[in-house]
């Protein structure tokens, strides 16, 4: 089976395996014009709070299930579906086994924050990180 990585603006993806799409990381960077032009993911997942990873307006517009860490989702409206994910947690995000693992952002932060990393075992058996 083939599997398909798209890259977006900044550190935005779409994953599509089989029938599936997978978006991740969709912040204020894409322009709220182009989220029109692509295709609706099946489920979204967010890394972290930061608006060039996150943004509610882009997920809302989606209307996909949203999993991130406790930090997002949070920040989500009530009516949205949302998982909250934690390092080592495996779950199934629309037919894509998820394993949450927890990554360093980076030193330049004046706040800590939960960033997690994904990996992502695809429908069809192709697995990234």
């Amino acid at each position: 089976m083939t599997t398909t990585i798209t890259r977006h603006d900044q550190s935005a993806m779409m994953i599509r395996a089989e029938d599936k799409i997978l978006a991740i990381d969709f912040g204020t960077l894409t322009p709220a014009e182009r989220l029109a032009l692509l295709p609706t993911p099946d489920a979204t997942l967010v890394s972290h709070q930061h608006g060039d990873h996150f943004s509610p307006d882009h997920l809302r517009a989606f209307g996909a299930p949203v999993f991130g860490p406790q930090d997002a989702v949070s920040q989500l409206q009530e009516d949205m579906t949302t998982t909250v994910l934690r390092a080592g947690e495996t779950v199934d995000v629309a037919g894509f086994t998820v394993t949450a693992i927890e990554v360093d952002h980076g030193p330049k932060l004046s706040v800590p924050i939960e960033n997690l990393g994904f990996v992502i075992d695809c429908p069809g058996g192709h697995a990234i990180f």
